[in-house]
C-alpha cells in the first residue's frame, strides 16, 4: 500500500476491520491513477466488483473515509 495512503487512513474505523482494510485497498487502487474511473483504477472486474460492494454499504459513507483525512489536517495546520 502506498505509504500516504497508510499514514492519512492510520485512524480509520468504520466499524469493521475487514470494511477498514477494504476500504484502504480500494483507495490505494484509486491513487495510483485518481484521474481515472474505479473500473480502470482497480485493473480487474472483481475488484470493481468489490469496490462498488463496499462503498454500497450501508456502514461506509463518505464521512466516516474522511475523518481520518480531516483529522491530520487539522493536526498539520495546528503545527
Amino acid at each position: 500500500m502506498e505509504n500516504w495512503v497508510i499514514q492519512e487512513l492510520k485512524s480509520l474505523d468504520i466499524g469493521d476491520s475487514r470494511l477498514d482494510k477494504r476500504v484502504k485497498h480500494i483507495l490505494n487502487s484509486l491513487s495510483r491513477s485518481p484521474e481515472e474511473s474505479i473500473p480502470v483504477s482497480c485493473r480487474t472486474w472483481s475488484e470493481t466488483k468489490a469496490a462498488y460492494h463496499c462503498f454500497s454499504n450501508d456502514k461506509v459513507s463518505a464521512n466516516k473515509i474522511m475523518a481520518p483525512d480531516k483529522e491530520n489536517i487539522i493536526e498539520r495546520a495546528q503545527q
